[in-house]
């Protein structure tokens, strides 16, 4: 199993957790080190950044990282969501929504159909915010995702991302949920040209979100993306793709592959850095798999 220094300090993590005291302490951390061997593993790291902006209106949160036997199953869950700035509260929105997930992992890591629950979810979190709020008044971006075992369950709702990086190489497995959808089926049907359609002032619109009232589009997969060992989930608010292209990205990750917490903590700061005008908070939530 490929190890990274984060594995080793999971474990020791897990020994000190446990009151490392007695004299058997060496030999224990050692059996420990060797039966992880004949697990697989699944690290977490996660990072915001404010940008410019005076208030942190993203909210995130995973799980902690989950040593395992074949056999097992274990979930672990991720929830990156992106208050909308130009909306009021939109800091307390994203917030209630990834409370209330996180708030749930019980549920989630014993539920049968992960994809169901998030939907529903989605739904009820939608009505409540209106209810508080007003139709359209607040609202929020979603990405959610559950890792069990190798299996990735993902849902999305917005413009906030989901990438798989895989050697080197970075695929966006969601959709962003803008106006440029609408304009890019116009495209398809003859109605404007490509250029139009990419020239349009109000391309980055959102059409989805929650908060909306009636939630136009959710996309999810309904059948799990079977994860190879060394894969990286990458979640993100698009302050992040907005200032790094998808190439920018998966050079970062692949020259800091094996150092987890290390590539949560530059992707923002390089997107602030690159960034032009004003910088946007961003977020991000890295999930690998390892066996």
């Amino acid at each position: 199993m490929k190890k990274t220094v984060e594995v080793l300090d999971w474990i020791d993590a897990q020994l000190s957790a446990a009151d490392r005291r007695s004299e058997h302490d060496d030999m224990l951390f050692e059996h420990i080190t060797k039966k992880a061997k004949s697990y697989s593993v699944i690290l977490t790291a996660s990072e915001m950044h404010i940008g410019t902006r005076k208030q942190q209106q993203d909210a995130v949160y995973v799980s902690d990282a989950i040593c395992f036997e074949y056999g097992e199953n274990p979930r672990v869950l991720g929830v990156l969501c992106d208050g909308m700035g130009g909306m009021k509260m939109g800091g307390d929105v994203s917030r209630l929504v990834v409370e209330s997930l996180a708030g749930n992992l019980p549920a989630i890591r014993e539920c049968e159909n992960i994809n169901a629950f998030f939907e529903d979810a989605i739904r009820h979190l939608d009505a409540e915010i209106v209810s508080r709020y007003g139709r359209g008044n607040s609202g929020t971006t979603l990405t959610a995702a559950v890792v069990e075992g190798n299996r990735l369950y993902w849902v999305s709702v917005g413009d906030s991302r989901i990438y798989i990086l895989r050697r080197g190489e970075i695929v966006q497995v969601t959709q962003d949920h803008n106006y440029l959808l609408k304009l890019k089926d116009d495209v398809n049907k003859g109605l404007i040209t490509d250029d139009e359609a990419n020239a349009n002032p109000k391309k980055e619109a959102l059409i989805s979100y929650i908060g909306a009232g009636n939630v136009e589009l959710i996309d999810s997969n309904k059948d799990p993306f079977v994860l190879e060992s060394g894969d990286i989930v990458l979640m993100c608010s698009d302050g992040l793709t907005k200032s790094l292209g998808d190439e920018d990205i998966a050079g970062i990750v692949s020259e800091h592959y094996g150092d987890l917490k290390e590539m949560a903590r530059l992707l923002p700061l390089f997107a602030f850095d690159a960034g032009n005008g004003s910088k946007d908070n961003t977020s991000v939530i890295l999930i690998q798999y390892l066996e």
